[in-house]
């Protein structure tokens, strides 16, 4: 989302600036500024920062929302939180993100899209608040961080998944089985975590099949078209729906330098299964009308 307005803002600043306005002479300046100080994806989180804004009352309010944490966690393990449906993006993150540092003390790092470390000031807000790179080699990385920044968090979806679920619940999985190999040489637990709502949270207007999907493959960035609350294109307040955030208890994992291809589809169809019975368990949560859709 701050990405999409990112770079929508971005030439409009400029534009601004070279015709002498002061206001977004000082932006572009704290961007020279922002490039300038080195920054490190997965090194970085601000704890002042992440206390500041944090957002859980406010989320909890707004969307009537639910949050169950079905396993516990200790210090001396690292967890992958695997995440699902991807929706406009990871909007509950922060929410699950607190209540497991309240508990456990354990801080989530989350993965995002590389190109947001290219975007001025959002890219340095970003890392204030835990963010990563998604690939395989600083994925684990940040799985072999110590307590307390022993979780990171992973939407296996990506890029592709925020064109799906615009009418129903549908994820991207059965190919994604990276979650397991890197478990798997890592030795991290595996979490499965659905959001149910994150779909309705924003009303986005292409499918699988659109030529924005199939682009945005190509560039490997988003362009995904949204609404907000009362129809408002473009918008970042979110639609008032009910959300439920469910983790399911950890999956040990044993930790192979080097699994084979039978052990990362044995780990994945392992991990399916249990991402599927806590969909199935916690469903009810949503209402009649919504597990009939």
């Amino acid at each position: 989302l701050g990405a999409n307005f990112t770079v929508a803002i971005i030439p409009v600043v400029a534009y601004f600036a070279y015709q002498g306005a002061l206001l977004p002479r000082l932006l572009l300046l704290l961007s020279v500024f922002d490039y300038a100080i080195p920054l490190i994806p997965g090194k970085g989180f601000f704890r002042r920062w992440a206390e500041l804004t944090e957002m859980n009352a406010g989320i909890e309010s707004y969307f009537q929302s639910e949050l169950v944490i079905e396993g516990e966690l200790r210090n001396d393990k690292n967890y992958l939180v695997v995440s699902h449906p991807h929706g406009l993006f990871g909007i509950a993150t922060g929410y699950y993100g607190f209540e497991l540092y309240r508990r456990f003390g354990s801080i989530t790092l989350f993965t995002a899209a590389d190109v947001i470390l290219m975007l001025p000031l959002l890219r340095r807000i970003m890392v204030w608040w835990g963010m990563t790179k998604v690939g395989a080699t600083p994925l684990k990385r940040s799985l072999r961080q110590p307590f307390p920044f022993n979780v990171v968090q992973l939407q296996p979806g990506g890029i592709a998944e925020m064109f799906y679920g615009t009418d129903k619940e549908q994820i991207i999985l059965a190919k994604r089985k990276g979650l397991a190999k890197v478990a798997l040489q890592t030795g991290a637990c595996l979490i499965p975590n659905y959001v149910f709502g994150a779909n309705e949270i924003y009303s986005r207007w292409f499918g699988p099949a659109s030529a924005a999907a199939q682009l945005s493959s190509v560039l490997r960035t988003s362009l995904v078209g949204w609404s907000g609350r009362w129809g408002v294109p473009f918008s970042p307040i979110p639609n008032r729906v009910k959300m439920v955030v469910v983790l399911g208890a950890p999956l040990n994992v044993e930790q192979v330098e080097n699994p084979t291809p039978d052990q990362i589809d044995q780990l994945h169809r392992r991990y399916v299964e249990a991402l599927t019975a806590l969909f199935d368990r916690h469903k009810g949560r949503m209402g009649e009308e919504w597990v009939a859709r």
